[in-house]
Order: structure tokens, then sequence, then C-alpha cells
């Protein structure tokens, strides 16, 4: 990446005799972008929505033979980003590697084309030689713009990322030129996939605090459509994750954000838990500042996130794990 810097800079001069022959460059469409509508969809649901609809999971994470010993591969497939597309189909991107620190982590993508059943086989999304693509994110502008983030280590591990920024618009077919948009490399730069909007047309990108397991979430935040980009609470100290407690950022890694009423938002996190509970936090300025409490629902640990979102009718939607459940009759 042309504008990035690091500790690990550096040149490689080689001194010999020009190659002879043409250049070749790899111009070939990876399957996430091959013949992509740009029809716009109405959105119709799949059922009468008066009517309970249940459907079994459809599988995304589709390796190919050719792929699989890299640049993808089927050890581990971890940390999805998912986008609507203007078109109607849906757009799905996670890490792909053998060690979640490794240098090979790339990231893959997949599309579930509108009106089809089964995701299309994945195919490489981003991937830097040798660095740490770690922590992908998506968001979808009201007006169909398409944002990937995505962590840039250093070369090995999260704990030293750059927050880097590619759009599209037209439905993620193509995507413009990436450019870091929250550095130097260092903590509070893994992108967390619970982007979102404010209602003010603000976007949020939740980032990690902290690369470890526990230490809260921060919030970046744009109010120019992506041009611009501000750590709200850089530069402010580390909260007290403890009920009634107020700070600057969000109790809990991996947090799940939203805005429940206009410049209201609320977040659930992993960690950090509050009354061996899951923690929740409620910001009244726009995510200048947090007050902390338990939520009723059990914490959270390795391996899960939970999801927040904001229905278009009104009500929040939390997805979130139990230890296990116990059901006493049909009812």
């Amino acid at each position: 990446l042309p504008d990035d810097r690091h500790r690990l800079s550096g040149f490689r001069i080689v001194r010999g005799k020009l190659p002879e022959g043409k250049l070749l460059t790899d111009h070939t469409q990876r399957r996430w972008q091959r013949d992509v509508s740009q029809a716009t969809s109405d959105w119709q649901p799949p059922a009468d929505s008066d009517q309970p609809f249940f459907a079994e999971p459809r599988e995304y994470v589709k390796i190919p033979e050719t792929l699989r010993d890299g640049p993808l591969y089927v050890e581990h497939n971890h940390d999805p980003a998912l986008a609507y597309c203007p078109n109607g189909d849906l757009l799905a991107i996670w890490y792909s590697t053998q060690t979640e620190s490794g240098r090979e982590l790339a990231v893959a993508a997949s599309r579930l084309r509108q009106g089809a059943q089964e995701w299309e086989e994945a195919d490489v999304f981003w991937n830097l030689a040798g660095r740490n693509d770690h922590a992908p994110a998506m968001f979808t502008a009201p007006d169909g713009t398409l944002f990937h983030f995505n962590g840039l280590g250093v070369d090995k591990g999260w704990g030293e990322l750059v927050v880097v920024l590619r759009t599209s618009n037209d439905n993620g077919a193509t995507w413009s030129a990436p450019r870091i948009i929250a550095s130097p490399h260092g903590p509070r730069h893994q992108p967390i996939a619970s982007a979102f909007g404010g209602s003010d047309g603000t976007i949020y990108l939740p980032c990690d605090a902290d690369p470890g397991p526990k230490g809260g979430t921060v919030l970046h935040a744009s109010r120019d459509h992506g041009a611009a980009w501000k750590d709200l609470s850089l530069g402010e100290p580390q909260p007290k994750f403890a009920a009634g407690k107020s700070g600057a950022w969000i109790a809990g890694i991996h947090a799940g954000v939203g805005e429940i009423e206009p410049g209201i938002l609320v977040a659930a996190g992993r960690g950090d838990n509050i009354d061996n509970h899951m923690p929740w936090s409620i910001s009244r300025d726009r995510g200048q500042t947090w007050t902390y409490s338990a939520t009723p629902f059990p914490p959270i640990s390795s391996g899960q996130r939970p999801v927040l979102r904001k229905f278009r009718e009104g009500p929040l939607m939390l997805i979130s794990f139990t230890p296990g459940s116990t059901f006493t009759d049909a009812e």
C-alpha cells in the first residue's frame, strides 16, 4: 500500500539485466465480481410478513479446491461481515487463514445473488502480500455506496493495525483504490463488523480498543460520507467498566452498536462483564461519552460476537449466545 509507513518499511534494490518480453498482469475477474447486475431491487420479503417463515442456514464459506491451500484456506475461516447491495444481492466477506496471527491471512468473499438459493464459491477479496489483513467490515450507505473497511498489520498479528477503506458504487463489482483512514499502526484500529449509519448521516465504525480479550470498543466516525474520519475518544483515559460509571468508550470488545433514537447510541460487548452479565453501554451525545450497566443476558466469550440491529420499523434486535437452554414444555 503506497501510503503506508511502519517500522518494517524498507526497500530491496536489485541490479541486473532487464528481462525481455511483455509484463503480464492478472486481469481475471473474481467470482464475486462477474456479471453483477446493476438493476435496482425493490427487496420484497420471501414470504407473507403476516405468517411465520423459517429457512435452513445457508453456508457461505465454500473454499474451492484450487484455492484451499492458499491464498484461501479451509483450516480457519472467521470474522464475517455482510452487506446488502442495491441490486438485491448479499455480499459476505471474512478472513481465511491457517493461523489468526499469520502473514498468510487474506480476506475472502462470496455473493448470494438475488433470487438464488445458494451462495457462490468463495474467491479472494483483499490480500496484501506478507501482511496480516485482519478484521474486515462493511456498510451500505443510503445512497447505495458500499464501504469496505479492513485492518492492515505491519507483518503478523493484529496488535499493530491501520484502518484501510475502499468504496464501491456498482454493487460491489469494482472498488476504489484503498486509502488509510486511521493511523499510525497500533491499537484502536481493529474494525468490528457492526458499522452503521446514524440518523444525521454520520457513518460509525466500531473498533476494538485493545487487541486482548477485553478492554472495550472505540468509535471512529465520519460526518462527510467517508472523506474524513475521527476517533471520538482518542486521548481520553480508559474507563472503569462498572454499573453506573461513565467513560469515553464502550464496555467490551467486538461490540454490536446501533442508534436506538436520534443521537442515542447503544452497544452490547464481549468481556468487561458487569455483575457477571454482558455489558451494556448507552450514549446520549452521539458516541462522545457512555454510561455502563449490566444487560439481563449471559456474557459471551471466545468465538462469539453479539449482533445489534435496529429494524426499519423501530424495534432493536439483539442476537447473542447462551450456555444452553431448557424448554419445559411445547409452549
